[in-house]
């Protein structure tokens, strides 16, 4: 049953990006996730991805990106634990999402998964009983529609990490397995997201 579902999940996905360009003004910017350290960088870089929302061309990829980028902003905040400015990141990063409300992609939910837990990390005591269920769902479903995908990979880590028995550890060893899936990233298409790999090495394991 799940290799049927997985079949089926990868044919609606080719035909949902069949129409979906990217060009080098869109590739260049996905690019400087993998190169921005700060938060203001992020969040200009929210801005730049929030102008292409409006060019049909690109389908769901700014909305993604800028969501994406939000995410990664509200993560460096967390070194200062700036919980109002993270707060602020993880919220606009939900507003982006919104507009993959039917589930159907599966980057999204893991994406939105993600961001949970940094919510979590912020401000455990409002989000961890609301949000830990919710990353739960997420990572069950995914793993029905996905093998090998490292942003999943992350998600599980950040899971195990914000288990009551992990917190005050500082869980390196499960950050440094999800990168090794960065080496070899799985692709369906060229425009199947690869970003994660500064996020764990600049902002969650500080190198």
């Amino acid at each position: 049953m799940k290799n049927v579902l997985f079949i089926l999940f990868l044919s609606l996905s080719f035909l949902y990006n069949a129409q979906i360009s990217l060009d080098s003004k869109i590739k260049d910017k996905i690019g400087k996730l993998e190169t921005s350290l700060t938060a203001k960088e992020f969040d200009s870089l929210k801005d730049d991805f929030v102008l292409l929302t409006n060019e049909k061309k690109y389908g769901w990829v700014p909305a993604y990106y800028a969501a994406v980028s939000s995410y990664n902003e509200g993560y460096l905040w967390l070194k200062s634990k700036n919980t109002e400015n993270i707060e602020n990141s993880t919220l606009t990063a939900l507003k982006y999402l919104s507009v993959f409300s039917d589930g159907k992609n599966v980057e999204a939910q893991i994406l939105k998964g993600l961001i949970y837990a940094l919510q979590v990390k912020s401000n455990s005591e409002v989000y961890s009983a609301k949000n830990i269920p919710l990353i739960n769902d997420i990572i069950r479903e995914a793993e029905l529609k996905v093998k090998d995908n490292a942003r999943l990979a992350l998600l599980k880590a950040e899971l195990i990490s914000l288990m009551p028995e992990n917190k005050g550890k500082s869980n390196v060893d499960l950050y440094y397995e999800v990168l090794k899936k960065y080496k070899s990233p799985v692709t369906k298409s060229n425009i199947d997201p690869t970003w994660g790999e500064n996020l764990i090495s600049n902002s969650i394991l500080g190198k």
